[in-house]
């Protein structure tokens, strides 16, 4: 009987040893220094006894399998990768930022680390660092670049580019493989500033006759503390295509945009460009807006009026000015208004012009005028608008009746000579006429008067006046009916 209890016991015994062995060997403690970035062959497969390496997979119902805590991706064993150690920053600019960490101190697989930049609240940009050639990777942001690592152990360093100037970003890193996300890290940087991109879509609006309203679209990006300069071009004549710097006029602050600029000339063309500023430095290139015109406005005084004499004996003033000045016409002058008063009151309108007076010229009308007479003589010019008015008070003396030609107006001494000419042919054609009306009543009116004396004193020799005559034959013919 001894001998079959001895032999009982035995195999209690070694039933036992392999259980604990079993037991021991489905919760090995895996390490960090066993867990690697390196596919597992076989793994999956069929086996008999074991698989390689025994540290990572086992022999489960003649399949290799990962041993737990590890998981299976089907060519790698994985768990959670951790949290990297050390993430810091270096050489910030308004472009780009280093960044450094080292590999998470836990046991886990690392395939790739996934960086995210979010720009206020927002993910601007991705960047995925490859650990194996095989790993499934995917992003969440717009924007999403990847590449890869020559290592992805120890102490990790990466220079990322394409960041926005003047920019505060939230940068989180994660170790991660196709089973696990590792626990985020987190910094934040603000890049420098930089200079500026150039607003666009400049335009000019005309307000009233002395003030344009311009506006633009700001740059795409926030560079940096920014204004802007508004550059008043202004035309240099009222018919040049040539413009010249008139003002700037400086406008704070990246939201703003748009501005008055006020002080203009009327009826005068304008354009302006807007060029943005940081104190990094300015827009390559200013953007400019279209050609406009202020609106017209009351033309200013004419120049230079002057009234000179006639000479002796022609009654009459030579009237003689020039346009106003160029950049206070104020609008398309198209005729003058000459009114005088002294003898006579009269109103009179000089010129046609078409689209506007060049006014290359000095303009002159003559006026008949009488002697010892204050005359008051007012000229304007006539736009859109109604020009302010130029007065000159002038007396023609008789006995110093002189012409005298400006010796600024020597392009007008040709048309003043045919005006005195046609005076002198006025003044003949009047004195031929009266020699005309004299001989007319010398010969027609004074033979009729002596024809008619001669008769009436024919008559009184005779001693029988028409009456007597008439009496004789009414006392001859008696009662006797008249006959024919």
């Amino acid at each position: 009987m001894a001998t079959p209890l001895k032999y009982s016991l035995f195999l209690v015994e070694v039933l036992v040893l392999a259980v604990i062995r079993s037991s021991s060997s489905t919760t090995t403690e895996v390490t960090p220094a066993t867990v690697t970035a390196t596919a597992i062959p076989g793994l999956g497969d069929r086996c008999t006894t074991e698989c390689s390496p025994p540290d990572m997979v086992e022999c489960v119902n003649h399949v290799c399998q990962c041993i737990p805590p590890l998981n299976s991706t089907g060519k790698y064993c994985v768990t959670d990768p951790g949290e990297v150690g050390d993430f810091s920053f270096t050489n910030v600019t308004n472009s780009s930022v280093s960044l450094s960490w080292d590999r998470p101190t836990t046991p886990g697989v690392i395939q790739y680390y996934d960086i995210v930049f979010n720009a206020n609240g927002v993910c601007s940009q991705e960047v995925l660092l490859t650990c194996t050639e095989t790993a499934q990777m995917s992003g969440s942001c717009q924007f999403v670049f990847t590449t890869s690592l020559p290592s992805c152990y120890g102490n990790i360093s990466f220079d990322v580019s394409s960041l926005q100037p003047y920019t505060n970003y939230t940068i989180s890193i994660a170790a991660r493989n196709e089973l696990y996300d590792g626990t985020n890290s987190t910094l934040t940087i603000e890049t420098d500033i930089s200079a500026p991109l150039q607003p666009s879509n400049v335009v000019a609006t005309v307000l009233n006759a002395t003030a344009i309203h311009v506006s633009w679209s700001q740059p795409s990006h926030d560079n940096g503390p920014t204004w802007y300069n508004v550059t008043v071009l202004e035309a240099t004549g009222r018919r040049s295509s040539n413009f010249t710097l008139k003002t700037t006029v400086q406008v704070d602050g990246f939201n703003t945009t748009s501005c008055e600029v006020p002080g203009l000339l009327s009826s005068w063309e304008y354009k302006f460009t807007v060029t943005a500023y940081t104190p990094a430095g300015s827009a390559q290139a200013p953007n400019t807006s279209g050609v406009v015109m202020t609106f017209p406005a009351e033309p200013g005084p004419v120049e230079n009026l002057t009234a000179s004499a006639l000479p002796e004996p022609y009654f009459g003033m030579i009237l003689t000015w020039d346009c106003p000045e160029e950049k206070q016409r104020n609008g398309r002058i198209m005729n003058y208004t000459i009114h005088y008063k002294g003898g006579v009151s009269k109103v009179e309108h000089y010129g046609r012009y078409t689209p506007e007076d060049p006014c290359t010229d000095t303009k002159s009308v003559l006026v008949p005028m009488a002697p010892v007479i204050n005359y008051t003589f007012t000229v304007f010019a006539n736009a859109e608008f109604t020009g302010k008015k130029t007065s000159i008070i002038s007396r023609m003396d008789p006995n110093s009746m002189v012409f005298v030609l400006p010796a600024r107006a020597k392009d007008i001494q040709s048309s003043k000579s045919v005006l005195i000419v046609s005076a002198v042919c006025g003044t003949v054609i009047v004195v031929l006429l009266a020699v005309l009306i004299l001989l007319v009543i010398y010969t027609r009116i004074l033979p009729s008067r002596r024809t008619n004396d001669t008769k009436r004193d024919k008559r009184d020799a005779t001693g029988i006046s028409n009456r007597s005559y008439r009496s004789l034959n009414d006392d001859q013919m008696g009662d006797k009916p008249y006959m024919r």
